[in-house]
């Protein structure tokens, strides 16, 4: 018999990843558009910038707010796998919780880097390299 089956009530796990944002705006019922402004990328496009000043938008610091007290309440109802946006940094103090870091082989990361700050790789092993 399989843990599951002993415990027929307890609640299935959920991924919180790519979908975290999502979640965070609906938790704090935030139109689907901001969505767009909570990417995890440092490079945040000028526009963003120009409409978090005109306030068409929460500011970062607001959105990062939102999605920390969302992260917690998710980690404190148990069964979810949170991956990325601080996660382990926002709940490193929660009893009960365990943390995993996965780290792809050194070849991947500078593929990766070289493809996504689009330099070379020579360029891209030292910035992986610095990075570490």
């Amino acid at each position: 018999m399989t843990d599951a089956e002993k415990m027929p009530d307890a609640s299935p796990w959920a991924v919180f990843d790519a979908n975290l944002a999502k979640q965070v705006l609906k938790d704090h019922k935030l139109s689907p558009d901001l969505e767009r402004f909570m990417t995890e990328d440092a490079r945040l496009p000028v526009e963003a910038i120009v409409e978090e000043v005109l306030r068409l938008h929460p500011s970062g610091w607001t959105l990062a707010q939102h999605t920390t007290k969302t992260i917690l309440r998710l980690a404190g109802l148990g069964h979810a796998i949170l991956v990325g946006r601080g996660g382990s940094i926002i709940a490193a103090r929660l009893p009960n919780v365990f943390h995993v870091r996965l780290v792809a082989p050194l070849a991947r990361r500078i593929r990766h880097t070289a493809e996504y700050y689009q330099l070379n790789e020579a360029e891209a092993a030292k910035f992986v390299r610095e990075k570490d």
